[in-house]
């Protein structure tokens, strides 16, 4: 039975240009195998199995592949997880942003007939690279967001911040009126004409500055 002895494990943070350069499917891991006897294994073929899982108790794998590599003659290998032979499941529906994630390693050399584990633990750094392929859209229901264009994205409901008042606005960009509600009530409703009209009473904490003022007699 061989042992290995990890080196170097790291996550390629690979920052999107402008151009909106995919998300390279890949993360780059690098160990030095060594035998029982502490000696390294220099210039020889093993292979290897990544698995990468959600769930520790009920193990809900997601993701195996297979990987064939060769040693250098310090017992270097490397190799690039989401690019090796996929054996199980799609890289891309790998569960970075609604759970963690394990990863368990588990090798072959030539002289054993079945893969024997030598690494299985929680990835403690969430690969940034793979979970912000998600962080750019807007989860949810097409009907509970509005596209927001041309500027905002969306309105938070916890107030906004960096906000532009020449470019940023809340209301309609066509020809209707803008309808204000509590509880699935209209409360307030703002005319396409710029009238304003209120259900209820108008309450001023301040001063109330009345520009113009029409006065109307009603016959009793």
């Amino acid at each position: 039975m061989k042992l290995f002895t990890p080196l170097f494990f790291a996550f390629l943070l690979i920052a999107l240009d402008s151009q909106g350069q995919s998300v390279p499917q890949g993360m780059k891991y690098q160990a030095v195998a060594r035998d029982l006897k502490g000696q390294v294994m220099a210039n020889q073929f093993i292979q290897l199995k990544i698995s990468l899982y959600s769930d520790p108790v009920q193990r809900d794998v997601a993701y195996v592949e297979i990987h064939k590599v060769y040693t250098n003659e310090f017992g270097l290998f490397s190799l690039s997880i989401g690019e090796g032979i996929s054996f199980k499941g799609s890289f891309e529906t790998i569960p970075w942003s609604s759970a963690e994630v394990w990863m368990e390693v588990a090798v072959q050399t030539d002289d054993e007939t079945d893969f024997i584990t030598i690494s299985d633990s929680r990835m403690l750094s969430v690969p940034y690279a793979f979970h912000a392929a998600t962080a750019n859209e807007i989860i949810g229901n097409a009907g509970d967001r509005s596209p927001g264009d041309p500027y905002t994205k969306i309105w938070s409901l916890t107030g906004n911040a960096n906000t532009n008042p020449a470019r940023d606005k809340l209301g309609t960009n066509d020809l209707a009126d803008l309808v204000i509600v509590t509880n699935d009530i209209e409360r307030m409703r703002v005319l396409q004409s710029g009238d304003i009209n209120m259900v209820n009473s108008l309450r001023v904490g301040r001063d109330l500055d009345v520009r113009k003022m029409s006065t109307s007699t009603r016959t009793p």
